[in-house]
């Protein structure tokens, strides 16, 4: 019984941590160190500025990551995601790594949500060199 109420417990504190209302998106926009990576249909993303990383140095080529914070407006839920990305400035190209591991590379002509991430890792790239990653 005792093991029964302590994973109630905890599900209850894991379902405080990230459900929201409409109201804390706008809350988010406002609160200093967070800065919206981008929006989409029904939700917004915002990048914690503190958690920016610089992980590898040695131009053309880096790797940046940080955590964000998906809001999502229908299911009022918030999705924190800790997301790393490789670049090459000479080619141009972005990759991310996924949660299994594996990088893929972010072509918004094979997947148009590849522009939404690439926005985010512009914006990740700003934030550590003070300069756009995409020229």
């Amino acid at each position: 019984m005792k093991k029964i109420l302590l994973i109630l417990l905890f599900l209850c504190m894991i379902s405080a941590n990230v459900h929201a209302t409409p109201e804390q998106r706008a809350e988010y926009a406002g609160m200093p160190g967070f800065v919206s990576a981008y929006t989409y249909e029904d939700g917004e993303c915002f990048l914690d500025l503190a958690s920016v990383s610089a992980e590898d140095y040695n131009p053309p080529r880096y790797q940046i990551s940080a955590t964000t914070y998906f809001i999502t407006d229908h299911t009022s839920n918030i999705s924190v995601r800790y997301m790393t990305f490789r670049y090459n400035y000479s080619k141009q190209t972005i990759y991310l790594k996924s949660m299994d591991g594996k990088w893929y590379w972010l072509n918004p002509d094979e997947n148009p949500i590849s522009m939404c991430q690439i926005q985010l890792a512009d914006l990740l790239f700003q934030q550590c060199y003070q300069m756009p990653f995409i020229h």
